[in-house]
């Protein structure tokens, strides 16, 4: 890949440099199913060499794009290694807008080598990772949200992550951005009318002034509402996460392996079995969840129970859902006010648990402000109801805002990016602290900002833009 740095627009007090990305030109090989014993692997090829490859491998001088053609995959010393079914696509038509092949072979990892091998031998690079969707992105066939929606679809482990992922890779995102960026321009041309016409007619440019100022607030509520998404998003692609938490000898164990309904954890009656957390993943009413056992919470007799119990309260605090279980029929250690020094009332679930051995003689154990439930982690009894109330608390824990697309990190760093600098040009505006040209610069300086979440900036929109709407030259 080469890079070709060119100067961008200069803005009051700061430099801009936009990076131009060049496609490369070599031809890149790599396995695109996985590795291991298979009954067929697909090997994909991509760059100028692809016709060449088909005329020297299967001795073949016409043939139809996206078109499945059989054939004997010979070696560079004409030696067949499989037989194998093989498709062309051109350029505009393939997924990373470079000429391509993929062929199909048996999947015995040492015919995939030897193919592999012999492609290296005729001029092909190994891929790196990521290298076919970069390059869709540097052939303008996907953005860089588009691209990030490939990874997502990939690892998408439920059905919510599936949808959003796959909305996002047709554009859902993208098109969001292109509204922002319109809005941007939009306030950048009334700005730029301010400049050019606002001498001498005062009423006027007040006027201008306050319409900018409204359009500034109604561009941060809809930034601020995207950025909102993040958490829900990433508790969408990484799984809810439920904390066990409780006393020693409680059942946390006990009911990790009932949820899951199989032997994750191990369960003996002495108290302190667990040391450290657990994690398991686990699908609850259509919601992906990461289950933690942590160590039973009590002073510590040595070190490594301090470390564990360390672990379990920083697992705490981080907890979208917290299961406090708690025995039936022992004393109870951990008060109510004691744990919500971690979290919150609305988090908590408190599992009461041993039901088995009958009531619990301190009527105390029923009188809680949290939501509870009554269980058996050995005989599963009230194991359904807990179930219900995890997936009824779990809508709880959003923004209370549809999920439309899937916000990453990187997403909303760049949302609050352009959330600050256009802050302190709201006060500036309503405060009449700046001129026109400061505004106006700091506007280019947002729309290049907001262009990192696709990968574009285009400066010349904002000058088609400009003068359609307001005629000015005419």
């Amino acid at each position: 890949m080469h890079l070709c740095a060119v100067l961008g627009p200069e803005t009051v007090g700061r430099s801009s440099i936009l990076v131009v990305l060049k496609p490369a030109r070599d031809t890149i090989v790599a396995l695109a199913t996985p590795y291991g014993v298979a009954a067929i692997a697909k090997v994909r090829v991509s760059g100028p060499l692809s016709r060449e490859l088909i005329q020297g491998i299967f001795l073949k001088t016409g043939w139809s794009p996206r078109h499945v053609y059989w054939a004997d995959f010979r070696d560079i010393h004409g030696r067949k290694l499989d037989e194998v079914c093989w498709v062309y696509f051109e350029n505009d038509k393939s997924y990373t807008g470079e000429d391509g092949l993929e062929i199909d072979c048996h999947g015995n990892p040492l015919i995939v080598q030897k193919i592999l091998k012999d492609l290296e031998q005729r001029g092909c690079r190994l891929a790196e990772p990521g290298e076919f969707t970069k390059r869709a992105f540097l052939n303008h066939k996907i953005d860089l949200c588009q691209a990030e929606a490939v990874l997502d679809l990939i690892h998408a482990n439920n059905e919510q992550a599936l949808a959003i992922a796959s909305e996002q890779l047709s554009g859902s995102l993208s098109c969001k951005i292109s509204e922002l960026n319109k809005q941007l321009l939009h306030l950048l041309a009334l700005i730029e009318m301010e400049i050019d016409f606002s001498e001498g007619m005062e009423e006027e440019s007040d006027s201008g002034l306050s319409r900018v100022s409204a359009e500034i607030e109604q561009f941060l509520e809809d930034v601020q509402t995207l950025q909102a998404m993040q958490s829900d998003s990433e508790r969408v692609r990484k799984g809810i996460k439920v904390v066990l938490i409780g006393e020693p000898n409680a059942g946390k164990s006990s009911l990790l392996n009932h949820l899951l309904q199989k032997d994750r954890a191990l369960v003996d009656m002495e108290a302190g079995t667990t040391r450290d957390f657990i994690s398991a993943s686990w699908v609850c009413s259509g919601y992906h969840l990461e289950l933690f056992d942590t160590a039973g919470l009590r002073a510590p007799e040595n070190n490594l129970e301090r470390q564990g119990i360390e672990r379990s309260i920083a697992l705490l605090k981080t907890a979208d859902v917290v299961l406090w279980v708690v025995d039936l029929h022992a004393p109870e250690k951990i008060s109510t006010e004691a744990l919500m020094a971690y979290t919150s009332p609305e988090r908590v679930i408190r599992v009461e648990n041993k039901s088995d051995l009958g009531v619990a003689s301190e009527s105390g154990k029923a009188v809680s402000s949290l939501e509870r439930v009554v269980v058996s982690a050995k005989t599963g009894e009230g194991i359904d109801v807990l179930r219900q109330q995890l997936a009824a608390k779990i809508p709880i824990l959003s923004s209370h805002r549809p999920l439309l697309y899937g916000i990453n990190e990187r997403h909303a760093s760049v949302f609050r990016r352009v959330e600050d600098l256009l802050a302190s040009v709201l006060s500036r505006v309503k405060s009449s602290n700046a001129s026109a040209e400061c505004i106006a610069s700091d506007l280019r300086l947002a729309l290049e900002i907001l262009g990192e979440i696709t990968g574009s900036y285009d400066q010349e929109a904002m000058l088609d833009n400009l003068f359609s709407q307001f005629c000015i030259g005419k």
